[in-house]
């Protein structure tokens, strides 16, 4: 009776334990997407720093 009290448990354990990690499995499949959107967002901004200095060193409208 003992042994299978204690198999219980474990049983409980595990399916508790198994919860969490898909929890953690669902929510670092999000942070996976915002670091992939976050990523595109700094190519795009390093573009717009890159063609502000270029037009800083050689400006097209020199009469401004």
């Amino acid at each position: 009776m003992n042994e299978m009290r204690e198999v219980r448990l474990q049983l409980a354990d595990l399916v508790r334990e198994q919860g969490v990690l898909r929890a953690g499995v669902a929510g670092s499949a999000a942070l996976k997407a915002e670091v992939h959107s976050l990523g595109r967002q700094v190519l795009q901004e390093r573009a717009k720093v890159q063609a502000l200095s270029q037009e800083l060193e050689n400006p097209l409208n020199v009469h401004r």
